[in-house]
This record gives C-alpha cells, structure tokens and sequence, in this order.
C-alpha cells in the first residue's frame, strides 16, 4: 500500500491512482508531484480563461454605456451638474473589470479571486447579471484551475 501525501489515501495499485488531489504518485518514496496538464484540461482552461474575459469585456462595456448615458443626463440638464459625480466615481467599475480580465489572461491568482468574487455580486443583477455572473461562477470553478500554477 502507497499513500498519497496530498489526500491520505492509500492504493495498491498506480495504475489505478486516481484522487481527489488532482496528484500523481512517485513510485519510488510515495511523495505526491503535481500531474502535468493534458491537452484536453489545456483547452478547457482556455476556453474558461476566455469566457471569464470576454463576461469582463461585456460587463466593462454595459457600465461604459451606463456612465455615457448619466453624463448625457446631467449635461442635458435632466440630472443637475452635481449628478457628475456619480458617473465620475462609477466610471473606475469598467477599468476594474479590464484589470481583472487582463490579470486572468496572465494567470493571475489575485485576478481568479477578484473574478470569483465579482461573479457573486454581479449575479444579483437580474437579468444580465445573472446570466453574466453564472458564466462567470461556472467558469471559475472549473476542477482545472486546480492543475496550473497561479502566480
């Protein structure tokens, strides 16, 4: 019997090694190593580091176009010159969505947690919201992330 160092189960055989701890077994000491990513978890992690981007691409946009929309208010004269302000501080939303995209594009671990994070507040925002934070969450949970090595 060998036991895995990283979940504490004990195999018989390594050909059937397979855990939890996404881990493979060195036969010779029993110390778990990292498994190396096959092709098939390499495009699913691209394809769900680009899904968490493209939802802060769209998310950036709709709140570009929402800010466009309170300043053509306020110059209008519909909102007083005072309502500025509003759109001035909201305007640091879409430059946060940017850096977190541009962060999970690196790999980024600050930028996983921060798009974790935005995913549950932005799915309180029915309907797009929703929607949004589902591909964001579904993405962001996928098991690999586990395997890559986040800075």
């Amino acid at each position: 019997m060998k036991l895995c160092k990283g979940c504490n189960i004990e195999y018989e055989n390594f050909a059937t090694y397979s855990n939890d701890c996404n881990l493979d077994l060195d036969e010779g000491n029993s110390v778990s190593k990292p498994r190396a990513l096959n092709d098939n978890a390499k495009l699913v992690l691209a394809i769900a580091k680009n899904n968490i981007i493209k939802s802060h691409q769209v998310l950036a946009f709709i709140q570009c176009l929402f800010i466009a929309f309170m300043f053509y208010l306020a110059l209008s004269g519909t909102l007083s010159l005072s309502g500025v302000i509003l759109p001035l501080i909201l305007s640091a939303f879409p430059v946060i969505h940017i850096i977190i995209s541009k962060g999970i594009k690196e790999d980024k671990s600050w930028a996983h947690t921060a798009s974790t994070i935005t995913g549950f507040i932005i799915i309180l925002g029915f309907p797009i919201g929703t929607v949004i934070g589902f591909i964001m969450l579904r993405n962001t949970f996928k098991k690999e992330w586990k395997l890559i090595e986040l800075d």
